[in-house]
């Protein structure tokens, strides 16, 4: 992701019966999800505080997932960037001080506020395969205490991101770096309480670009680039409140996160509110950061094969060097946020279930009934 602070936020709708959500064989899902987050916190030098950065970011993803044979699934995600906006708030310019040979700026004249970037696009496909090699519904006869599945997914690299503009002198959106992505989740059934864990990795490749400003002047020429690679968990636990009608039920989630993002190597002057001229054609590596983070909320199953998922997180991170160019750092405990709603559509065509294929391999069909005439036995 584009925006470094607030990419875990992104998990927090994730659920114990949504973690380990597997289709049957020949059947699958649709998933049509919506992220809105922030990020808010005080940018300082030397312990003084030069301005206030505010980061938004408004995603929509489209996951199709198709299972050939049970325990075994293939997926699709589309994502769609709307939005990933950068603002700055009370903000001090950056000037060269002699002394220090270096750029700074506490005592400098106050920037007005204004929004500096905002970018939105289509972000790069991603394609992927799951496994389960234990599961409590897609292996009944098995009776396993556990639903465990195991995810490989890989993203392809998008032309556009938020590190330049396009051709028709629009900023793009996301990190338009390929990435590798890992992840492993467990749940367990325990009465109306179910207990999960989710822990991903995420390994972004590098990119090669030339970064153009908004007036379609090319600033720097093939800039080698790569954006933070990340290990997130998410431990938490879902309560069943209330089961009601042919699959319906709502459940009440609480869950807390962990993550760490490694440095990045980005264009200079995006996460800044002014920098020098001498930087501005170069790459700027952003120091690594770690945060934590709660959440909760209600997943509403109004029918067997349709599910609305609300949760809402908030955290804290441990900020770190802005631009290893310049001595400004995000402050300790920058807050972040974020909202996820996830409507989820399972595919089960009913006309299918009488000619379901058992893992014994034979259809489960009904016996044929006895003729309405038998012939006399003899």
């Amino acid at each position: 992701m584009a925006l470094p602070q607030i990419v875990l936020l992104t998990l927090g709708s994730a659920h114990a019966a949504e973690v380990t959500r597997f289709p049957p064989a020949l059947r699958g899902d649709v998933e049509i999800r919506y992220d809105v987050g922030g990020e808010k916190g005080r940018l300082l030098e030397d312990g003084t505080e030069v301005g206030t950065r505010r980061l938004t970011h408004h995603h929509i993803t489209y996951t199709g997932t198709f299972s050939p044979v049970t325990g075994v699934a293939l997926y699709v995600g589309l994502p769609h960037l709307a939005s990933e906006r950068v603002r700055f708030f009370d903000a001090q310019s950056m000037a060269y001080d002699p002394r220090l040979e270096n750029g700074t700026m506490v005592g400098t004249d106050t920037l007005a506020d204004a929004e500096a970037e905002r970018g939105t696009g289509m972000g790069g496909v991603w394609i992927g395969l799951k496994g389960a090699p234990m599961h409590r519904e897609l292996y009944p006869r098995r009776s396993d205490r556990v639903s465990w599945v195991l995810d490989a997914g890989f993203r392809f690299r998008d032309k556009t991101n938020f590190w330049t503009y396009g051709p028709r002198e629009r900023r793009g959106a996301g990190p338009g770096a390929p990435a590798f992505r890992f992840q492993g989740s467990v749940s367990s059934k325990h009465r109306w309480a179910e207990p999960y864990l989710v822990a991903t990795l995420l390994r972004t490749g590098r990119i090669t670009t030339d970064v153009v400003d908004a007036d379609g002047q090319v600033v720097a020429q093939g800039l080698d680039l790569r954006p933070a690679s990340r290990v997130d968990s998410v431990v938490g636990v879902e309560y069943t409140l209330h089961e009601y009608g042919q699959g319906a039920m709502v459940a009440l989630d609480m869950h807390g996160s962990f993550g760490y993002a490694t440095w990045q190597d980005i264009p200079s002057g995006l996460y800044l509110p002014s920098v020098l001229d001498a930087s501005s054609q170069l790459p700027a590596t952003m120091s690594e950061n770690t945060r934590l983070g709660v959440g909760g909320g209600v997943n509403w199953r109004f029918i067997e094969y349709l599910q609305l998922n609300v949760t809402g997180d908030v955290g804290i991170n441990t900020g770190g060097r802005v631009e290893h160019y310049y001595p400004v750092s995000m402050g300790m405990g920058a807050l972040e946020w974020g909202v996820h709603t996830t409507l989820q559509f399972k595919v089960r065509d009913l006309l299918w279930e009488g000619a379901a294929t058992t893992e014994s391999g034979r259809a489960d069909r009904p016996p044929k009934p006895p003729p309405e005439n038998p012939p006399p036995a003899y």
